[in-house]
């Protein structure tokens, strides 16, 4: 579970959404989960959780104090794996395209010495359709001489 997802954990089990008892805030969090974070490193992860994901929670910072607030979507969203299944799926696609891209590198390089043993061995197959040529030609003549003089 990332820093995101023990945030939403933490906001879903000290705060009763129907009655709107506790109001969380940045030191409470800070204390609770995070005592080695500062205070603008949690409004950081909170603002990350806003930016990304608007319809699950709601941050300000006002004089007054900080207004964080949850929806009902946020308990489903950690459910379905939170901000960690997004992370995960991620790293499952970067590893993907880095894959993908080693297929095609090593495709690549083998086209080229493919490509350099033709061309070396392009010389070679010139000379070998020459004589069959040259064969060809001497076989005909030799079939007219014969068609000739009988």
């Amino acid at each position: 579970m990332n820093d995101l997802d023990k945030i939403l954990d933490f906001l879903i089990t000290h705060f009763n959404k129907k009655r709107n008892v506790w109001m969380p805030n940045v030191k409470s969090i800070q204390k609770d989960l995070f005592p080695n974070y500062n205070e603008d490193q949690i409004i950081s992860l909170l603002n990350q959780i806003q930016n990304s994901r608007p319809d699950i929670l709601t941050y300000k910072s006002t004089r007054a104090g900080d207004l964080i607030q949850i929806t009902g979507l946020t308990e489903s969203f950690l459910n379905q794996g939170g901000f960690t299944e997004i992370e995960l799926g991620k790293t499952v696609a970067e590893f993907k395209k880095n894959d993908r891209e080693k297929i095609e590198l090593e495709k690549a390089k083998i086209d080229l010495e493919l490509a350099k043993k033709t061309l070396k061995e392009f010389p070679k197959t010139k000379w070998f359709a020459r004589i069959g040529f040259i064969i060809g030609i001497i076989l005909l003549l030799k079939e007219l001489y014969l068609l000739i003089w009988k």
